[in-house]
């Protein structure tokens, strides 16, 4: 079985992220994609985030209508910060036997696996998926695939419609009405 995780804040998750999940899961051929709101981000210390409960509902209702989607609250669920290496270790207790787990990130996301808390543990516990996003620089990208491949990551690269949107453009829109 092959499965997705698409992590995230989600502060609020919209249809760029629908939108990829689904065409990311037609791409590599994965049989699900599980949606995982993350609890405390350690990384978000600087900005208000929406309380987890809030986006951990949202995301519910976003995918409720499809078959391939699920949630998991596992790291809402946790009192302190998230890291994906705890969600991993979990994930991986409970998997079928034959389970592979893809991890969804964008380009951002990808300039930084190497200083994850116990990267190199992550990258033993699953396989990446790069997606681009619109605006990212392709020469900067390509050099932060090299980069997560020498630290040791499998990543993935996903050729995918981009969609310029992001959860910032959202909350700045709702801050200006």
């Amino acid at each position: 079985m092959r499965t997705g995780i698409f992590g995230g804040t989600f502060d609020p998750i919209h249809n760029g992220h629908l939108l990829s999940a689904a065409a990311i899961k037609d791409v590599l051929k994965l049989d699900k994609i599980v949606f995982i709101p993350t609890g405390e981000p350690p990384h978000k210390v600087a900005r208000r985030v929406t309380p987890s409960e809030d986006r951990l509902a949202m995301v519910k209702l976003a995918v409720e209508d499809n078959e391939n989607f699920e949630v998991s609250a596992i790291e809402c669920r946790r009192n302190n910060y998230t890291y994906t290496y705890d969600t991993l270790k979990e994930l991986n207790e409970k998997a079928q036997p034959d389970e592979e787990f893809f991890m969804i990130i964008g380009a951002d996301t990808l300039a930084d696996v190497f200083n994850w808390y116990r990267s190199e543990d992550v990258f033993k516990m699953c396989s990446f998926v790069a997606m681009k996003r619109p605006g990212s620089d392709n020469e900067i990208y390509e050099n932060n695939l090299k980069r997560a491949r020498a630290a040791g990551a499998v990543v993935h690269t996903a050729e995918i419609p981009q969609f310029d949107i992001s959860s910032t453009k959202i909350r700045e829109a709702i801050s200006k009405n």
